[in-house]
């Protein structure tokens, strides 16, 4: 490489770019961030364990499983909605739901969907649903981690064994 000097000055041209040229970021250490699946079978296994009797639970699966078209028009015409959250609890006669999500993920919203007579239809999202649940009287919290979804429990005074 050749340096170009700059009269009457001492440091080559490619030296003074190089100066002037930003240091490269520096890298940043992230935890990784755990699959959906992974949290929801650490909370189920939290809730298998932790919940005391007189509360029930469940996970609705709907959104954890391919579906073919067919499968699925067979879940929709026996009634199945769409929306939901991925755990449902009772508990003295009230319904809870638990929505799990990875740190920051939104909820569902609407879309618009073929029909297999060519016409479209829009399928509820969970920013749709979730307003109808809570004004039915049911309680829903987003939660990412087994920690979060206890402190939902906590806060709804359902009962847990001691577990710290």
């Amino acid at each position: 490489m050749v340096s170009v000097m700059r009269e009457g000055g001492g440091i080559p041209v490619d030296a003074e770019r190089a100066a002037k040229a930003k240091a490269p970021a520096r890298l940043r250490l992230i935890a990784p961030v755990a699959a959906e699946v992974d949290t929801h079978a650490a909370i189920a296994d939290a809730l298998d364990t932790l919940l005391l009797p007189g509360t029930m639970w469940t996970t609705l699966p709907i959104g954890h499983v391919q579906l073919n078209g067919q499968q699925a028009a067979r879940l929709a015409r026996i009634g199945t909605h769409r929306g939901w959250f991925d755990i449902l609890l009772i508990h003295a006669g009230s319904p809870y739901g638990l929505e799990i999500k990875r740190e920051g993920a939104p909820l569902s919203r609407d879309r618009l969907v073929a029909t297999r007579g060519g016409g479209r239809r829009v399928v509820a999202g969970q920013s749709t649903v979730f307003p109808l649940l809570l004004a039915a009287g049911c309680k829903i919290a987003c939660v990412s981690s087994v920690e979060a979804a206890l402190a939902a429990l906590a806060e709804w005074g359902i009962p847990l064994r001691r577990w710290r």
